[in-house]
């Protein structure tokens, strides 16, 4: 499990795809009762339409998508219904965020449970645990959970991480400090409440703690919110504080990733933005991954919607130079 290469990878990505795709177009189908002509030559075989690789052959029988990267599902944790679905879908990347509060609720007070009992059903995947440092009794800010601040104590930190990455280091080869820190400057989540600075900081403690743990470790830097249009995506305020993380942390991290919602036409662009990013602060030769890439989700898109975007957007996504993308 420790490369990010895997041959294994690119046997089941196809699969995983396909029988994505064909899970949202059935259940889109279920309760219609009018279904509109085919339309065949526009790329998408729309099932809900009529369309089939017999009335649809150009559209239908070519892949459902050019995958020239790794592919993943992003959930909240791998639960018992969900893990009995990862081996037929054939997936083999997942991402799983860990909160602080929930694993050490009070201070020296571990509780393993639910993550051994995770991974024990699935030991077979390549795991990103991505940390939030949202201990009530340990954080300098009164914010609840699951915002993060500074600790109280760096030690308190660095005990927390050491001994979470120390457990999985066997299990776990990727490591995430926090989730889009950069978030609420556009009116998003709260994860992070404190200054660029101050997370860069915490950024190089839980860095030195997972390298202590596991020298072999990748560690990602905290994902790059997406933002709802092009125009807030470049917005000068955001982009100072994505570019002073990425300078002032990078001798920390080893992965960027970029959190890919809204509109699919928009993916290059966001790309290029990033690009620029990494070459002003020297991370241009990082890997770069997508944690977070699926349909707009303002309106929220029907069934039919989410299967036709796929294909294009995570075309588009690897064609731009990302090397993984986990589907949320």
């Amino acid at each position: 499990m420790k490369h990010l290469f895997r041959k294994k990878l690119y046997q089941k990505k196809y699969l995983l795809i396909g029988l994505l795709i064909i899970i949202i177009f059935v259940s889109g189908c279920i309760g219609q009762t009018k279904i509109s002509p085919a339309k065949c030559g526009d790329g998408i075989c729309n099932a809900s339409k009529g369309e089939t690789k017999e009335n649809c052959p150009d559209d239908c029988l070519k892949p459902p998508v050019n995958v020239s990267g790794l592919l993943g599902i992003g959930v909240f944790g791998l639960g018992a219904r969900a893990s009995d679905r990862v081996a037929d879908l054939g997936v083999e990347w997942t991402r799983r965020p860990v909160r602080w509060s929930q694993v050490e609720p009070t201070k020296g007070n571990f509780r393993w449970t639910e993550v051994d009992a995770e991974i024990a059903r699935n030991p077979q995947l390549n795991r990103i645990i991505t940390f939030s440092f949202d201990a009530t009794w340990a954080k300098s800010c009164s914010d609840p959970p699951p915002t993060s601040c500074m600790p109280k104590d760096e030690q308190d930190l660095r005990n927390f991480v050491n001994a979470f990455v120390s457990r999985y280091a066997d299990d776990v080869d990727y490591w995430q400090i926090m989730n889009e820190p950069y978030g609420a400057i556009l009116g998003g989540n709260k994860f992070w409440d404190g200054t660029m600075d101050e997370f860069v900081e915490v950024t190089r403690i839980a860095s030195e703690e997972i390298r202590k743990a596991d020298p072999d470790a990748k560690i990602l830097l905290a994902g790059i919110a997406s933002a709802q249009t092009q125009e807030q995506f470049e917005n000068v305020f955001y982009q100072g504080n994505i570019e002073k993380v990425m300078k002032g942390a990078s001798d920390y991290f080893d992965i960027v990733d970029i959190h890919l919602y809204a509109n699919t036409e928009d993916v290059p662009k966001k790309l290029s933005v990033l690009k620029d990013v990494m070459a002003r602060t020297g991370n241009s030769g990082k890997p770069v991954f997508s944690t977070e890439n699926a349909v707009d989700f303002k309106p929220a898109p029907t069934n039919e919607q989410q299967a036709q975007d796929i294909p294009k957007r995570l075309s588009l996504t690897y064609a731009n130079g990302v090397i993984l993308v986990t589907y949320f």
